[in-house]
């Protein structure tokens, strides 16, 4: 971040560029975890209809990417606001 900062990037892509990879981690990993979570409806491991897995698996979701958004704007806020020179001078 302190390179692209050093090269030119503007604070606000900077921010961006976290907060994106930040989603696209948490997209992967959505993916990866609602394959195995679908397999409980269609086993009928615990005898509960598809629709409680699905709006649970929704909803789910839906906190995972409102956690990742707010949990990934302040450090993007903190590394947009570091100074070209001194994201350079830090040893």
């Amino acid at each position: 971040m302190g390179l692209r900062r050093a090269i030119g990037a503007t604070g606000s892509s900077v921010s961006f560029q976290l907060v994106s990879e930040s989603l696209l981690l948490a997209t992967l990993s959505i993916i990866l975890g609602s394959f195995f979570a679908l397999q409980f409806p269609l086993l009928n491991v615990f005898n509960v209809a598809a629709s409680v897995y699905i709006i649970a698996l929704l909803l789910s979701i839906a906190f995972i990417y409102l956690l990742v958004i707010f949990c990934s704007l302040y450090p993007g806020k903190q590394a947009a606001a570091i100074h070209p020179a001194v994201a350079l001078h830090e040893e």
